[in-house]
């Protein structure tokens, strides 16, 4: 039979645990013991909604990337939009995918990136939540831990556990989906306050005691909540009770990180309360192996997780019409070309729209393999405008597209040009003219215009990008001339008009 106490603590009780979690930091503070929901849930599964198996379920997050006061130490955008990428590689066996609600927001405060306990987190996404979403922190330091959930909050994520083979985000967010540990009771080792050393050679106790005082639906301060927990047998004939609750997840007692053997188990032998001796599943997300090992979601858990959305989220849910998946494909840049020389005060980035992509991380640096960024952003459109750029100094750039749905994408080839002076325009700007469309076919037709209706001699040549020359053509007209071109290979080209009156130069791509 299980039961609870409920203690009244003296302010220095919160003080001893806060120091304990600095000393014995683990992948996930969560100690979250089967909520109300999943132990009614787990009593009659059949009797909630899980949607049709093939039926994609959208989520929306909406993403707090947390850095310092000074406005430094964020999460790389391109690392973030991978670690989208391995979180909905995680959930598509669950036929659950998250999308981005609204623009992924930058939160400068150093006491949020860098917080001691789970209240100080809760305190950080009361003030900054979105509601009608899944709210996720991207913070340098979560209590100590590499990721925690609040069931009545929201995510904390540690970037450093964040990387694209990383599976603490996907780990995070079945605790928000009412998954529990499949070793429940034992993350504090056979006692909740790590007071008393098991050796796993010896038997399990029956039971084991959890310490859930922040990880309740609702927040309870300055109380201290503990409940127990039945030992789940190495057979599972209790697995129905005991533990997580879910039949199809093995008995497991590892509440600190550990690695698998080849076959996709644990390395160390435990022994449950009838002294039978087995090994731990290494293949579940929501243990605590490596992440070379954790890959999947148990079909109960997959059950649960989906349930929980339609009975408990359903606010979640408003909006199941996801954007089109990306099609990879080169990027074509129009500014500034390879090379060129641009104005430091102002240089303007222009590219070609990547079919589908609504978003661009853009990532300026003056090393060539980007270790130290200049800029790094998340351009909405096909260009942006930098001001604050250092003279006479050789500068390299790279797009990364990807949209609210789908971030599995690749970085763009890398782009150089240098500031300094250009020369001035005022000549090439004396004969008016319009020469376009400056985005055209290898076999398209160039248009020259002038505004004047002036008979005279007049000469169009065209250059590559290495200043030589692959197409010249003599005309004598008034004010339009049409020129079509000689199957030109994809790439920038140059177009320099020559009259009497004075001549103008401008670039066009060839796709």
């Amino acid at each position: 039979m299980k039961y609870s106490y409920i203690l009244l603590l003296f302010f220095s009780i919160p003080c001893f645990l806060i120091a304990q979690i600095e000393q014995t930091p683990r992948p996930c503070a969560n100690t979250e013991g089967r909520s109300d929901w999943l132990k009614a849930y787990q009593k009659n599964p059949n009797h909630y909604e899980k949607g049709a198996d093939s039926t994609i379920l959208y989520v929306p997050l909406s993403l707090h990337n947390v850095g310092t006061d000074v406005g430094s130490g964020y999460f790389k955008n391109r690392s973030l939009v991978d670690a989208l990428c391995t979180l909905n590689k995680d959930f598509e066996q669950a036929n659950i995918q998250f999308f981005v609600e609204g623009p992924i927001r930058t939160i400068d405060n150093t006491s949020y990136n860098i917080h001691e306990t789970v209240l100080d987190g809760a305190e950080m996404m009361f003030a900054e939540n979105i509601p009608n979403t899944l709210n996720c922190y991207i913070v340098a330091d979560p209590a100590g831990a590499c990721g925690y959930n609040l069931p009545y909050a929201g995510i904390a994520l540690k970037k450093s556990c964040a990387d694209p083979n990383d599976h603490t985000w996907a780990h995070e967010v079945g605790h928000a989906f009412k998954l529990p540990h499949p070793f429940l009771g034992w993350e504090g080792g056979v006692s909740y306050d790590d007071s008393i050393e098991h050796d796993y050679n010896d038997a399990a106790p029956t039971k084991v005691l959890i310490d859930y005082t922040y990880f309740k639906d609702t927040l309870i301060m300055d109380t201290l909540i503990i409940d127990t927990v039945w030992v789940e047998l190495a057979e599972r004939s209790n697995c129905h009770f005991a533990a997580d609750g879910f039949c199809d997840t093995a008995a497991d007692y590892l509440h600190n990180r550990w690695q698998c053997n080849a076959n996709g188990e644990s390395t160390r032998q435990q022994t449950d309360p009838t002294g039978t001796r087995f090994v731990s599943d290494a293949s579940l997300i929501m243990s605590y192996s490596s992440d070379d090992c954790a890959t999947r979601f148990s079909e109960e858990q997959i059950a649960a997780m989906r349930a929980n959305l339609f009975d408990e989220k359903p606010e979640l849910l408003y909006n199941q019409t996801p954007l089109v998946a990306i099609e990879e494909s080169p990027i074509t840049v129009f500014s500034p070309f390879e090379g060129e020389i641009t104005p430091a005060e102002s240089t303007y980035f222009e590219w070609k729209g990547v079919p589908n992509a609504t978003h661009y991380v853009f990532e300026l640096s003056r090393i060539a393999a980007f270790s130290v960024l200049h800029l790094d952003t998340i351009v909405e459109g096909t260009s942006l405008e930098v001001t604050d750029l250092l003279n006479e100094k050789n500068y390299y750039w790279r797009i990364r597209p990807f949209n609210t749905h789908y971030f599995c994408t690749s970085l763009s080839e890398r782009f150089a040009f240098k500031t300094g002076t250009v020369s001035s325009t005022q000549e090439l700007d004396a004969l008016e003219v319009q020469i376009y469309p400056s985005l055209l076919q290898s076999d398209g037709i160039l248009t020259i215009a002038f505004n004047d209706e002036t008979t005279q001699a007049r000469q169009a040549t065209i250059y590559n990008i290495n200043g030589e020359s692959v197409q010249t053509q003599r005309f004598v007209c008034k004010n339009q001339f049409q020129m079509p071109l000689n199957n030109l290979e994809k790439g920038i080209y140059f177009v320099q008009l020559q009259s009497e009156k004075g001549s103008r130069t401008e670039r066009v791509v060839v796709y």
